[in-house]
């Protein structure tokens, strides 16, 4: 192998990675890593709002046959206070047929936080539509 072709293939490398290392986290992306709530291969219509100052949204569609599990490897449980949870749904900025849980659907949710973040996720697990708002610390870098 010529010393040209191995400082090309070299810089060929640095140059993918640098790229790799600046490409910008789609939205769902960070909400997924930050909640640790990883949506499964097939999911559909996905949707994102927010105003990323204060929070974060996102509306998509599970596949059926991967509900079940979803719910059980994420903790979702029965909503018993569902007004609260609602209001832990940031919907504003989603289109208009994405901007309505069913009040009288199956519903499950999961809420959690960590020192810097706070999220909820509501499923319905008759259609799979799953709507989720992460929150950000304000901004004097108090917790929401």
């Amino acid at each position: 192998m010529s010393r040209r072709r191995i400082i090309y293939g070299a810089l060929l490398i640095l140059g993918i990675g640098a790229v790799a290392w600046l490409w910008p986290e789609s939205t769902v992306h960070w909400m997924q890593r930050v909640s640790s709530v990883r949506f499964p291969w097939g999911t559909t219509d996905v949707s994102t709002t927010g105003n990323h100052e204060f929070y974060v949204s996102v509306h998509a569609t599970l596949p059926q046959d991967t509900i079940q599990t979803f719910v059980k490897e994420y903790g979702f449980v029965v909503i018993s206070d569902l007004e609260r949870q609602m209001g832990d749904i940031e919907l504003d900025g989603f289109e208009s047929r994405l901007a309505d849980i069913p009040r009288d659907g199956d519903l499950v949710a999961h809420s959690a936080r960590t020192k810097e973040h706070r999220w909820t996720y509501i499923l319905e697990r008759k259609t799979g539509g799953i709507w989720g708002t992460v929150f950000f610390p304000d901004m004097a870098g108090d917790p929401p």
